[in-house]
């Protein structure tokens, strides 16, 4: 499978190092006039870098956490994501077993629409799936996030529930429940 097409020509992918990346991920996604960009996700913004530093310190300690930054091909930061590592045991549509779901991903305002947030996205797909005991990937998203809910569809995920997700800074979230299995990438 290879959604990103040519994995260097938009977007590099490394891993989020708590202490370096805070600074410029800060500036790039939790700064003024980026809240917009968080109204979807469970946290965010971060109030400052020593309080951004702090929660990935916390956040990238998880065992099941792999987190990221996507970078241009200059070497701005453009945004984050994550892959957290789901054990599937007993579900009507999924197959049980192991999956990584896509989490967190968030790009810079001035990235969307660009292709650099889809490259980004395809090579976290193709990390997760280059491992071979994994059944696929997820994808979970609020219902109202309509842009999110096209993403999921546009690298070809399946949705194959929608309903309660817990919360999501306080308030009950109601979700779109996503699935891209390996024999279908």
């Amino acid at each position: 499978m290879s959604l990103s097409k040519n994995p260097a020509s938009l977007c590099r992918v490394e891993t989020l190092d708590p202490t370096a990346h805070a600074a410029p991920l800060f500036a790039a996604l939790h700064g003024p006039g980026n809240a917009a960009l968080w109204r979807h996700l469970r946290e965010g913004p971060a109030e400052s870098v020593a309080a951004l530093v702090e929660h990935l310190t916390e956040w990238t300690a998880l065992p099941h956490v792999r987190a990221y930054v996507f970078r241009t091909p200059a070497g701005e930061v453009a945004g984050m994501g994550a892959r957290l590592w789901r054990e599937i045991s007993d579900h009507s549509t999924l197959q049980p077993g192991p999956y990584e779901e896509l989490a967190a991903i968030v790009f810079h305002a001035c990235y969307h629409g660009t292709g650099l947030p889809r490259q980004g996205v395809a090579l976290l797909i193709e990390m997760s799936l280059s491992n071979r005991t994994l059944n696929g990937c997820l994808w979970r998203c609020s219902i109202d996030n309509v842009a999110s809910d096209r993403f999921a569809r546009k690298l070809g995920f399946r949705r194959y529930a929608s309903g309660p997700d817990g919360t999501a800074k306080g308030v009950p979230r109601h979700s779109y429940f996503y699935v891209l299995k390996r024999d279908t990438a």
